[in-house]
């Protein structure tokens, strides 16, 4: 498996549980690519897109499986909107945003927030989310919205706040 993990806003590789992640899944000889995003502190849709457009493409030989953090979800839901390649084997998100956030437009730009989630939730095979009860940025019931959308599997946490 080769898993691709899109950190959120204001994140760097060796931010919160990131290299954890990478470390334990080195061991099990899977490969990782955390992303090294542009305009960390204050990001263009494009521009993260295009950055995980690039890393998908090249690695559609390997089963794939992406994990979004925060705003690093919703880059993979704009990714997924307009992607027409082989099947993605599994998103994760955590505590991902996904719905409109009028915040958004101060720190992000070029977000699109109305996704078309018939055609997003076909692009991959299986999803989960997680999320906090106690996160306190994004309500963990807009989570639970779009993990049905998606037909995820929801994990709910009494603690982990936002996961950073």
């Amino acid at each position: 498996m080769y898993f691709i993990v899109v950190p959120g806003y204001k994140a760097k590789k060796d931010d919160f549980w990131y290299q954890r992640l990478l470390n334990y899944l080195k061991n099990e000889n899977d490969l990782v690519n955390i992303l090294k995003l542009p305009n960390i502190d204050h990001p263009h849709c494009k521009e993260w897109v295009n950055v995980l457009t690039e890393v998908v493409l090249k690695n559609q030989n390997q089963d794939l499986v992406l994990i979004g953090h925060s705003l690093g979800f919703l880059t993979i839901l704009n990714f997924l909107n307009n992607y027409k390649g082989k099947k993605i084997k599994y998103v994760v998100g955590i505590a991902g945003l996904s719905f409109y956030n009028k915040k958004l437009e101060n720190y992000a730009v070029g977000y699109n927030t109305f996704l078309d989630y018939k055609k997003i939730k076909i692009r991959v095979e299986k999803w989960m989310i997680f999320h906090a009860k106690n996160d306190n940025l994004i309500p963990w019931k807009y989570a639970q919205k779009y993990a049905d959308k998606l037909g995820a599997k929801f994990i709910l946490m009494e603690d982990g706040g936002h996961f950073n």
